[in-house]
């Protein structure tokens, strides 16, 4: 792995997004192997798509690669665990392991410190796969609607180095919405989402979740339906959403 991500890093045009990444392949590979990684860390500190540690990444990355291994470091409270939770958390929900998602869930405190904003994206993560999932214990859901309500009022959306929009954090409280049953505040939840282009997945499961709020609340949803399982009939929450417009005999 190590000789491969060398190759990558000697390509001048690659962007430091994907340098970052590289380097954090590099790092593991070296902690595999019990081999120092301080000349990796140091290159790293240098690219502005590591400015904050090499850290985020490499967690991410860890949860992908080990999957278990990393569950059972997060289990034991690992040293940055929490910001590698979000890129684990949509195979658990893929996979039906709900009960490990909600172990990410409840092992998360308030993001602080150094990385509290790599926090922040990550229990972002796990909440809205958390949500996607019905028939939640309505105190998990609550919690989990307090905890996308912090992060829309703490995370620096504003700040140059950003990388989580407003946009998409709105309408996972949307979505928490929806689940609590407070259909009337889900639209206006999703209408920046709607009004800005962020690719058609993202569209489709906007409008799949405003048209399980119209369905809720008696009101025409069809078109909605209809135009989420054109743009991408695969997105979140859009197979929920035409099948209990199906069960209902609509569209």
């Amino acid at each position: 792995m190590e000789r491969l991500c060398d190759r990558a890093l000697a390509v001048k045009e690659l962007p430091d997004s994907l340098r970052c990444l590289a380097l954090a392949a590099v790092i593991l590979s070296r902690q595999a192997r019990g081999l120092p990684d301080g000349d990796v860390r140091a290159t790293a500190a240098g690219l502005k798509a590591a400015e904050q540690g090499i850290e985020p990444c490499a967690a991410g990355l860890s949860a992908v690669v080990d999957p278990e291994g990393f569950l059972t470091a997060f289990r034991a409270d690992a040293p940055h665990t929490r910001l590698g939770a979000g890129s684990l958390a949509p195979m658990l929900r893929r996979q039906g392991r709900v009960g490990e998602l909600l172990e990410l869930h409840t092992g998360y405190a308030v993001a602080a410190g150094r990385f509290a904003s790599d926090q922040a994206r990550s229990l972002h993560a796990v909440e809205y796969e958390l949500l996607l999932v019905p028939g939640l214990p309505p105190a998990v859901t609550d919690e989990a609607a307090s905890r996308v309500e912090w992060i829309l009022g703490n995370y620096p959306f504003a700040a140059e180095e950003a990388s989580m929009p407003r946009p998409a954090v709105e309408h996972t409280l949307a979505l928490a919405r929806l689940r609590q049953g407070r259909f009337a505040e889900v639209a206006p939840l999703c209408a920046a989402g709607l009004a800005g282009d962020h690719g058609p997945d993202a569209r489709a499961t906007m409008l799949a979740t405003v048209a399980l709020a119209r369905r809720a609340l008696g009101q025409p949803h069809a078109d909605l339906v209809a135009a989420a399982v054109s743009l991408s009939a695969h997105a979140d929450l859009v197979a929920e959403a035409a099948e209990d417009s199906r069960l209902a005999g609509v569209g």
